[in-house]
């Protein structure tokens, strides 16, 4: 019995060890555009002159149509140089670009800290607010799972917080929702490195 402790505590410690909280970016979505490129293309004889101990040796190529504007050409001797391919031709092309941004309605916390105030760190947390929306934020301690602090409307009153000694790393993140077609957006994420206030005076 006292084995199988130890076997399923060390499983325990590793699967601790590889929990990931979620980071701001992970529920972003991708957002395309189409641009129009020109596309070099390069063919013909490569000529270049290679130098071994003193000695010439002068190197050529043909070269098939590429993109690559320039090749290493290898000879005898360990000659070896690089050599510029004669340009051919252009061609115009549409390519998508892609960029992660986030799902609307998305807001970003604004953090205050006020100080130690009766041996507790004290601060506010706020946003953008506006009608026909929810707010919910939730938080992690010190690489714990995200657990709910509230749900906030445009009238609620500015999320502030008190936490007791030791402190630590607090990670808070807020998502909004439209009432109107409940849609929710990304979340947004705010780290505070909240200090051990024990034994200190009011700021």
């Amino acid at each position: 019995m006292y084995r199988i402790s130890l076997l399923l505590g060390a499983m325990l410690s590793v699967c601790t060890s590889s929990f990931a909280l979620p980071e701001e970016g992970d529920d972003f979505q991708d957002q395309c555009t189409q641009e129009q490129v020109t596309i070099l293309y390069y063919q013909g004889t490569a000529y270049c002159t290679a130098s071994v101990n003193g000695i010439n040796y002068p190197l050529s190529l043909f070269v098939e149509k590429t993109t690559e504007s320039s090749v290493i050409l290898n000879g005898g001797n360990g000659a070896s140089c690089r050599a510029q391919v004669p340009f051919y031709t252009s061609e115009a092309s549409v390519r998508n670009v892609c960029k992660r941004v986030p799902a609307q309605p998305f807001y970003r916390m604004e953090h205050t800290y006020l100080g130690c105030i009766s041996q507790r760190a004290t601060g506010k947390l706020n946003w953008s607010r506006y009608q026909n929306k929810l707010y919910f934020v939730e938080r992690s301690v010190n690489g714990g799972a995200f657990q709910p602090v509230g749900t906030f409307t445009a009238d609620s009153p500015v999320l502030q917080y008190s936490i007791s000694p030791p402190g630590g790393r607090f990670v808070y993140r807020l998502q909004a929702q439209e009432t109107t077609n409940g849609v929710y957006g990304s979340w947004s994420y705010v780290t505070l490195n909240v200090p051990n206030c024990q034994g200190m005076k009011d700021w």
